[in-house]
């Protein structure tokens, strides 16, 4: 799994982190982008994360790592990750070659779910330390490390641009019709807090427009959009 990587040359820094947005008590994603071509092999990271943001660990285990709840987008590949050590909150991610002979020749994007706590409630960063890749020629090479901006975001601002409005109430839409819309934020989209996007979001994210803008006329072209929607 990389555990014998030694750290080669410092290449030009191709691993980046946008920034997430969280809300509140709900469940949101942080990603890990490789962009290059290069024929990287494996890769492994260290995440570090801050008070009120843990990882979403339902089955993890040293002897069973789970390999579902972390997205890549390389085939031939499986993800493992263990805590690094006893204090703080890093955790050592591994995406490594299980058949032996693929490589990242498109980069690989892996998608980290966290759960924001309710004393989330300010700006911070997720640190990405130690991170190393391996080429098919069992040669590694160190990169630099970066942090990830989270950000706190509103509940039903599901298109993070700042405010819940009309715009939230159509992705949620959208998303039910089978239509992706991005950005779209699920922890914000939730607002029952029942792990599912369906109506009864779009009703109470109306009636927070409702009660927290006066605008009755905006909320009646929301409740309206709901006619459109298939409940099945």
């Amino acid at each position: 799994m990389l555990a014998l990587l030694s750290m080669g040359s410092m290449l030009a820094q191709d691993f980046s982190g946008p920034d997430a947005r969280v809300v509140t008590a709900r469940k949101g994603v942080l990603k890990v982008q490789l962009s290059s071509t290069t024929s990287y092999r494996d890769l492994q990271f260290d995440l570090t994360l801050p008070q009120g943001i843990t990882l979403v660990t339902e089955s993890v285990s040293p002897e069973t790592p789970d390999k579902t709840n972390v997205k890549e987008g390389a085939t031939g590949h499986v993800i493992a990750y263990n805590p690094v050590g006893t204090e703080g909150n890093a955790v050592r991610f591994a995406v490594y070659d299980q058949a032996n002979g693929n490589a990242f020749t498109d980069g690989v994007l892996i998608e980290i779910p966290v759960q924001a706590s309710d004393a989330f409630t300010a700006n911070d960063v997720a640190k990405v330390t130690n991170v190393v890749t391996s080429d098919n020629y069992a040669k590694s090479y160190a990169k630099n490390a970066f942090d990830i901006n989270i950000l706190v975001n509103l509940l039903g601002d599901v298109n993070e641009d700042g405010s819940v409005n009309v715009t939230d109430i159509m992705a949620v839409a959208s998303r039910i019709k089978g239509v992706a819309t991005t950005p779209f934020n699920e922890g914000a989209a939730d607002w029952t807090d029942d792990t599912e996007i369906n109506v009864t979001d779009i009703m109470g994210i109306a009636g927070y427009i409702k009660t927290n803008t006066g605008n009755a006329k905006a909320y009646n072209i929301e409740v309206a959009f709901e006619d459109t929607l298939d409940p099945q």
